[in-house]
């Protein structure tokens, strides 16, 4: 191959590349507030759940160590948006869950949750 042939089909193939990528940047940067908000939520949510997980195992491991069993299981969360001045600006979320039995099952107490 002539250095005229292959200059020519190295200029094509790089505007090409170059095009597929500036049209990848500016489709996708239309987008990018939206899955990064996304991607905060789904970290968020994976993080509290291997949390509730955690918190679940501790107290089952306390419950068995003092021979005890649960049957209600409450759940707070204190948000960190302040919604009124003073410390009891911050809302809090409570769920509390009565189980049909007395347990020490982590699963249960999990999944109560």
């Amino acid at each position: 191959m002539s250095w005229w042939r292959f200059l020519l089909f190295n200029a094509i193939g790089a505007a090409l590349w170059v095009g597929a990528w500036v049209f990848i940047a500016v489709y996708f940067s239309a987008h990018a507030a939206a899955a990064a908000q996304f991607a905060n939520n789904l970290v968020f949510a994976a993080v509290a759940i291997g949390l509730i997980v955690l918190l679940a195992s501790l107290i089952v491991r306390r419950l068995r160590r003092d021979g005890l069993c649960g049957r209600t299981v409450v759940v707070k969360l204190k948000l960190g948006r302040r919604r009124a001045p003073g410390p009891r600006g911050y809302p809090l979320l409570t769920r509390r869950t009565t189980l049909p039995e007395a347990t020490d099952d982590g699963a249960a107490i999990a999944r109560a949750v």
